[in-house]
Parts: C-alpha cells; structure tokens; sequence
C-alpha cells in the first residue's frame, strides 16, 4: 500500500512539529565529555541451551561446511562466523 502524496505531507508535517516539540529536550554530548560519568563497563555472561530447531541448523551448516571445506584454515574461519551468525540469530 503506497501513501498518497497528502498522507506523506502530514507525516512530514508531523514529524517537523515532533522534532520542534521534543528539541529543546534532546541532549547531544560526546563521549569524551561524560566518560567520567559513567559507571564501569558489566559484562554478564550467561549460557543457554539451543531450542531445538537452532540445534537442527547447527548440524546442518557442520555437515554442509565440513562437505564444502574440509580442514582448510580458512574453511575454519568461515565455520566459525556462519555458527556465530546462526547461534546468535533469534528464531
């Protein structure tokens, strides 16, 4: 469904009057001005099992690479950063 030209000059509209409204608001600093002021960085690790269909993936893409890479150092690499993105991706 495309806007109609009118649809689209209201949503500009609107957005110009949000960002007039909401400007005095909005702060924008640096880093390297409130770095000070943060606490410490917290890295919280926390190990979970993969559902089913993640586990099914994994075997999948091991046997494929194993298929397509054998024991190439290279090929390792490559394993490594498809498991990675697969793991991570939320299914």
């Amino acid at each position: 469904m495309h806007a109609t030209l009118q649809q689209e000059e209201a949503v500009q509209r609107l957005t110009e009057r949000m960002k007039a409204v909401l400007g005095p608001f909005v702060l924008r600093r640096l880093k390297s001005e409130v770095a000070s002021q943060l606490t410490a960085k917290q890295q919280h690790e926390q190990v979970v099992e993969m559902t089913q269909q993640q586990t099914q993936m994994y075997h999948k893409a091991v046997q494929d690479l194993r298929g397509k890479i054998g024991a190439k150092a290279t090929g390792v690499f490559a394993w490594c950063l498809v498991t990675v993105n697969m793991l991570s991706h939320q299914i």
